[in-house]
């Protein structure tokens, strides 16, 4: 999951122009319209793909015991 966020947040700042990434600039244009505001939600919306991994971790390592 965090490698999604890195992924998301490195395409978003550099404008990539990977398959992957022009298909979810193209589904968000729908909605978010022409311009820069794509790019900055998806250099955003890396933190809570960070978060989902993180947390994901967490539950495999299992409950602390003190």
């Amino acid at each position: 999951m965090a490698i999604i966020g890195v992924y998301m947040l490195v395409s978003g700042t550099t404008k990539s122009e990977f398959m992957i990434y022009r298909l979810l600039v193209a589904r968000s244009r729908i909605l978010w319209g022409e311009g820069d505001a794509v790019h900055r939600f998806y250099q955003l919306s890396h933190d809570p793909w960070r978060l989902v991994g993180a947390g994901c971790r967490l539950e495999s390592v299992g409950p602390l015991r003190g």
